[in-house]
């Protein structure tokens, strides 16, 4: 299915086992995906890795975020099943992007909040690229009405 993203989709860069995650034990479909940081989920994992023995290089650290038309999944494909998947729901969060969120050289990077729709006080801050913010907002956009 054509989406008409924004500013095209970067799923190419995803890895292979994020996007089986997403397809096999989510049974979702994946729109659009890319790397990301969120500091406080990245903590979460590393005790994880560090709890099963794994010594992570700064590489096995990196994360995808992949976006559906349910939810935003934040997956380290090195931990995956074991620890590595958060799954945002649209029916259970906000995606909110401020005002001047853009950061970085040439405002090339963006940061907006994942907000709990239940309890406000629980947020993450989502860091990805600025072309990414666009397709990530517009997917949510189309399809938070749906879920």
């Amino acid at each position: 299915m054509e989406y008409n993203l924004p500013a095209g989709p970067g799923l190419l860069i995803v890895s292979d086992r994020s996007i089986a995650i997403v397809n096999e034990k989510y049974n979702q479909v994946p729109i659009d995906g890319g790397a990301g940081k969120i500091r406080k989920l990245d903590e979460i994992i590393l005790d994880r890795m560090l709890g099963i023995g794994q010594r992570p290089k700064i590489t096995e650290m990196e994360a995808d975020w992949i976006a559906t038309d349910r939810s935003i999944f934040y997956i380290n494909p090195n931990l995956g099943l074991m620890g590595g998947v958060f799954e945002f729901p649209f029916a259970e969060w906000i995606v909110n992007v401020g005002k001047n969120r853009a950061y970085g050289l040439f405002k090339m990077f963006s940061s907006m909040k994942l907000i709990s729709r239940e309890d406000r006080s629980i947020s993450y801050d989502f860091k990805t690229g600025t072309s990414a913010q666009l397709n990530i907002v517009y997917i949510f956009n189309k399809f938070q009405s749906t879920t």
